[in-house]
């Protein structure tokens, strides 16, 4: 947060406040429903990896916790408060059918699993997780410059029209449509 303040004064933006918000602290919750704002831009989150016959269910309560429900919560006291001052304001949740863009997101989550994971217990061994997430990762298709992504958020986050829901890039939202007709069709 140092760091980005730093940036934020050197680059002379006067509308940007960088604030600490942990979803799952009351405080800043707290804290951040007072703050005078009529955007609502939820992209907080986390990412677990692992086979799901074995990763903990701790971890996946916590994952849910941290994307969906701490999120949620946010939004139905920002939105009430919003209601009864009047503000005609706007919700919008960011998500990612794959984390394809070069934040260190997917990384972070990749080797998630294997702070848990052991030989010895579990029968899917590191090897072949460290295969998995070097092919889902390890090549350019996976690796995309975030910076396209920031520019159509700004393009299309504050505009008054719009879709409902927004996919980009293009190849991503053709990779999406592909998989789910893919999705439909498979057999057991």
């Amino acid at each position: 947060m140092t760091a980005l303040r730093i940036k934020s004064k050197a680059l002379a933006l006067p509308t940007l406040r960088v604030e600490k918000l942990d979803l799952l602290d009351p405080y800043d919750v707290a804290r951040a429903c007072k703050w005078d704002f009529d955007i609502l831009v939820n992209n907080a989150g986390i990412g677990e990896g692992g086979p799901i016959a074995e990763i903990p269910l701790e971890i996946v309560r916590h994952n849910f916790e941290v994307n969906v429900f701490a999120p949620l919560a946010l939004t139905q006291h920002v939105v009430k408060s919003w209601v009864a001052a009047g503000i005609h304001g706007k919700v919008v949740f960011v998500s990612s059918m794959g984390g394809l863009f070069l934040t260190g997101f997917n990384e972070a989550m990749a080797e998630n699993a294997f702070r848990w994971l052991d030989d010895a217990v579990n029968f899917t061994k590191h090897d072949l997780m460290r295969g998995m997430a070097n092919g889902l990762i390890g090549n350019e298709r996976g690796r995309l410059d975030p910076s396209d992504m920031i520019a159509k958020m700004v393009e299309v986050i504050p505009a008054s029209r719009g879709k409902f829901r927004n996919i980009h890039p293009e190849i991503v939202a053709d990779s999406l449509k592909s998989h789910q007709a893919e999705m439909f069709q498979r057999e057991i």
